[in-house]
């Protein structure tokens, strides 16, 4: 019974290595991070509720032009809300 390996398939380096690869010192180098054993995947854990964002819920208005949109901006403060100003 011989000592099981955890390296990589040898065709998967082979297939690298072989026709890609001319300077040795690179060979080696790629052969080395394929041939390393491969970390475990975690598992994500759920979103804490907290951290979540708060729903948010907006209106955007096209204006005709600079005027339309302070006159509609003058209303809209006057009536309690607190827009913002987009140029785009």
């Amino acid at each position: 019974m011989g000592i099981e390996s955890k390296a990589r398939p040898p065709c998967l380096c082979a297939s690298v290595v072989n026709p890609l690869l001319s300077s040795s010192c690179l060979r080696d180098f790629v052969v080395k991070i394929l041939m390393r054993p491969t970390a475990k995947a975690k598992t994500p854990e759920p979103p804490d509720k907290r951290r979540l964002l708060p729903e948010r819920f907006q209106l955007l208005v096209p204006c005709k032009d600079e005027s339309d949109q302070k006159r509609l901006f003058e209303k809209l403060v006057a009536l309690g809300y607190l827009p913002r100003v987009l140029v785009m």
